[in-house]
């Protein structure tokens, strides 16, 4: 006797592979993103030496510079400069207009270097190494915003200026902004246990955070106004810095917005891993991110899976989120950015300005519909109708699964008549 495949078989097939799209859809948002180091632009710190160092000592050192930097987002390598005269790292000592001796140079992703530190070569160079190490990856400001990020929604920094009621002002801005965020929470695509938090720089600890404003492009003591940084991740900075009359409660939303969308928003893929401040992680709040988290940053298939999701807006020399924030969209928002002068700049001016339109609420839940028409040509490349994309794929199998096994009952129901 012929056995005859039931056709509820081929209705069971059907629904197993529709449930495979979930399988591709991304499972991360914005903010799991900015926990996992790609290291793809590290800091870098060069030891430079010269006689009596040999190149056996260079080979040492390198060794142990790389081992006090582990677990860090900071490669560290030794030069000798006069047996290495060719050496590239060479350039940034006469950048940094560094004299001669035993130095250690700290260079951001993007080439600019620290001031340099001066070893005392009769002395340990191996403690000294280890001292400004801790130093660079330890301040009192940046441990607090360490250990805050691992379970709240992101940090909103304000680094004060002179005048207390420019800082007052600021402060009001990033308070009404983490209000907005917390209030639409709910609507996050992926659950985050607590809101932005406020935390702040006074004016008068500057110094003991030099590294930190370096890092932001802040390091200018003749700035004296304030400005707003919003990190999240491993210290990682979303969007500009904030300066200014640019602090508004309306960028400081859409910045902190951007931090709760799905990896697969209508944002620019390569902004959704913002510049890191040096920092290191240890094995306790590696192991504090995967039970918040629910995945293993430090996995190999996880960098991976995300390097993927990265590479497919890398394209894109100029992230939307950037052009928002200078004046044109955020691209997943749901409120309007508007750059109007607080009031007592408009009565000096005597300009007349509109009055002041509701602020939509905010909500991660949906795009907005005024999309740049060069970034909807972008997201259509990338997104519409091609028969290698494996959600197609699997659909459009099911759908030949699904009319074969209706035929099937068609004709069996035939045959028993």
């Amino acid at each position: 006797m012929k056995k005859v495949i039931h056709p509820s078989f081929f209705l069971w097939l059907f629904v197993l592979l529709c449930m495979g799209h979930s399988v591709f859809a991304c499972k991360y948002n914005v903010r799991d993103m900015g926990f996992v180091d790609l290291e793809d632009r590290p800091y870098l710190l060069n030891l430079y030496l010269d006689s009596p160092f040999s190149d056996s000592d260079v080979q040492n050192l390198t060794r142990f510079l790389q081992t006090q930097l582990k677990g860090t987002n900071i490669r560290g390598q030794a030069v000798h400069r006069v047996h290495q005269k060719t050496h590239p790292a060479l350039s940034w000592l006469e950048d940094a207009s560094a004299g001669s001796g035993c130095q250690l140079l700290l260079v951001n992703p993007d080439g600019q270097p620290y001031p340099v530190w001066n070893l005392d070569k009769e002395k340990n160079i191996e403690e000294q190494i280890r001292s400004v190490v801790t130093s660079i990856l330890t301040s009192p400001m940046r441990n607090a915003i360490q250990e805050k990020s691992l379970d709240i929604f992101g940090v909103v920094l304000l680094i004060e200026g002179r005048r207390e009621h420019e800082n007052e002002q600021a402060r009001q801005s990033a308070q009404d902004a983490i209000k907005r965020i917390e209030q639409a929470m709910g609507t996050l695509p992926k659950p985050i246990s607590r809101p932005p938090e406020l935390m702040a720089l006074p004016w008068q600890d500057r110094p003991a955070e030099s590294l930190l404003l370096w890092s932001q492009g802040l390091e200018d003591k003749s700035v004296v106004e304030p400005s707003i940084v919003v990190l999240y991740g491993r210290l990682r900075r979303m969007g500009p810095v904030l300066s200014g009359l640019e602090i508004t409660t309306e960028k400081i939303t859409s910045l902190l917005s951007v931090i709760g969308a799905d990896c697969e928003c209508g944002l620019d893929r390569s902004w959704l891993q913002g510049e890191m401040m040096p920092a290191k992680w240890d094995s306790t709040q590696l192991a504090e991110l995967v039970r918040q988290l629910d995945f293993d940053t430090e996995n190999p298939m996880i960098k991976i899976e995300m390097s993927q999701i990265l590479q497919k807006g890398r394209q894109n020399a100029s992230p939307a989120g950037f052009e928002a924030i200078k004046g044109v969209h955020i691209g997943y928002r749901e409120i309007e950015v508007t750059f109007d002068p607080p009031p007592e700049l408009q009565q000096d001016s005597q300009q007349e300005t509109p009055a002041a339109e509701p602020t939509p609420e905010v909500t991660f839940s949906s795009h907005t519909e005024d999309t740049a028409s060069a970034e909807q040509e972008v997201e259509t490349a990338e997104d519409e109708f091609v028969l290698w994309n494996p959600l197609y794929m699997v659909g459009g199998i099911g759908i030949v699964v699904l009319v074969v096994g209706v035929g099937l009952m068609i004709v069996r129901s035939g045959r028993k008549t």
